[in-house]
Formats: structure tokens, sequence, C-alpha cells
């Protein structure tokens, strides 16, 4: 295989974070393609400053809740103007503007798919740039090529935001239910025991949620520029149907039920379709 045309001139890869998750993964990943990798972690002896100073391309990807202390740590060291310095995180508005700092094409870059993935065909990459340079673009085409993932190009601010609809609302939505189960003392375990298919399928992916990394989802949840607002929405819904879950007001709830059903319109029905398939394998 002829190695990628951007391994030509940018042969050396590092990335912070790399001894785990996404990092790991993407390390991986760029050795299948012939590039030179190195990576850094806490244990590691090669230093983050060193990778900035020695790599062609820089890939920030440490946990999330301490990426923008990292990237404004680590871009004074990144000088070279025909470096590509880009991060793997979930977030990206905050990213972007830390590594702005550094003399190099800078590009946000987050992979909608999890570290287990070895082969990511098909799989989705949301790509954030504040303007269009020669070697991101190349880097852009090799990730399309080469790993065959599926390029979306959009803002910082506007991946932020759907990133508050895509993320926070279900992990929110995982987070309460599970602090519901804890504080109602009933053990996830107990109804599954007696539960349907949807219910079944509904507790799996909350149970999923808590296998993982707990900082991440705090993170993610907590980091969002958004989130404030969802949490201010959250309340006053939980406000409003308090009374008519206290009062029994089967009409009002009917009536809410009524109208978020016409706000979804036709993708329920494509969310039956789908979800029905999902469940013949339960």
């Amino acid at each position: 295989m002829n190695p990628p045309m951007l391994q030509k001139s940018h042969n050396q890869v590092g990335i912070i974070g790399g001894t785990n998750g996404t990092g790991k993964q993407f390390a991986k990943l760029l050795e299948k393609l012939g590039f030179s990798v190195q990576v850094s972690g806490r244990k590691t002896k090669i230093t983050n400053s060193e990778l900035a100073q020695n790599s062609d391309i820089l890939l920030f990807a440490p946990p999330l809740k301490d990426s923008v202390k990292i990237i404004k740590e680590t871009v004074p060291f990144c000088q070279n103007p025909k470096q590509i310095i880009a991060d793997l995180c979930s977030l990206k508005s905050p990213q972007l503007k830390a590594m702005a700092k550094a003399k190099g094409e800078i590009i946000g870059l987050h992979p909608l798919f999890g570290p287990h993935f070895q082969d990511v065909s098909h799989q989705d990459l949301i790509v954030c740039r504040n303007k269009k340079t020669t070697n991101t673009t190349k880097l852009i085409k090799l990730l399309k090529k080469e790993l065959g993932l599926k390029i979306h190009e959009m803002s910082a601010p506007e991946h932020d935001q759907l990133m508050s609809i895509i993320q926070v609302i279900p992990h929110l939505s995982a987070l309460i239910s599970g602090s519901l189960f804890r504080a109602l003392k009933i053990h996830p375990l107990l109804s599954l025991k007696i539960c349907s298919p949807v219910y079944k399928a509904e507790l799996y992916m909350i149970g999923r949620i808590y296998s993982q990394n707990p900082e991440l989802y705090g993170s993610i949840i907590g980091g969002n520029p958004h989130s404030k607002k969802i949490a201010n929405t959250l309340k006053k819904t939980i406000d409003d149907l308090i009374p008519a879950i206290s009062y029994q007001d089967i009409d009002a709830l009917t009536k809410n039920f009524t109208q978020n059903k016409k706000h979804f319109g036709e993708f329920s029905q494509i969310a039956l379709t789908e979800s029905q398939k999902l469940l013949k394998n339960l």
C-alpha cells in the first residue's frame, strides 16, 4: 500500500493522552497507515512538551475535564507553522480557542464512536475548523479515504449546541434514572425479571452508561455551555408535571403526552419501526 499523501510531509504523530481510550485507538489506527506514532500520558517518559516540539501532527486526547488546561500548557511548544494541531474531545469551542495560540494549523475532531472500535469505516467524525488550510484539508481527506470515516463539517459553536441535544439530554436522563433507582433503593436486576422488551432495552441503555467512565459523563454534562439551559428547562418541566401527577390529573398528563407526540411528528413512526428491529434481538 502506498503511504498516504500527508505522511510524506507529516510522518511523525504525537498523541497526548494516547495511552488509553480514544487516544490509544487513534494511535493504532495511524500506525496501521504507516505513521510513526509516539504517545504521552501520566506515566510515560516522554513529556507533552517534547511531543509538541517533535511531532508533525499533534493530537490532544486527554480526559475531557483536563483538556483545556493541558492544551494551554502545551501550545507554547507548538512553534512549527506547518504543524497540524488537533483535538479528539467531545466539546469543541473551548478546545479550539486554546489551540488557536499555536503557530501551526489547528482543527477540532470529534469521533462519534467508542474507543473499542478497531475498524472505524463508515463511522461518523465531526470536523470543526476556524479556517481551511492545506494540511488540515489533507488530514480530513486521509481520514475519509484511508480510514473510511464519514466526515461532517460544522463550526465549534454549532457542534457544542448539537452535542447538548445528542449527548447531554440522554446522559442527563440516565443520570436522573440512576439517581431515582438509588434513592428508591431499587436494584435494576429486580425490575429486569418482570419487564417488557421495551423497558428491558431502555434499562440496558441506562446500565450501559454506568459501565463506563463517570468522569467522562460528568464532563460532558457539566462542561457543555448549553447544559445550564437544559437543566433549567428540565426543572421547569418537572415542576409543571408535579401537580398533575400529585392530583392524578390524567387529562393533563394525556394532553402533555399528545403535545410531545405532535412535536415528534413522523419521527415517532420511524422510531417504532427501527426499535422493533432492535427488540427482535432481545
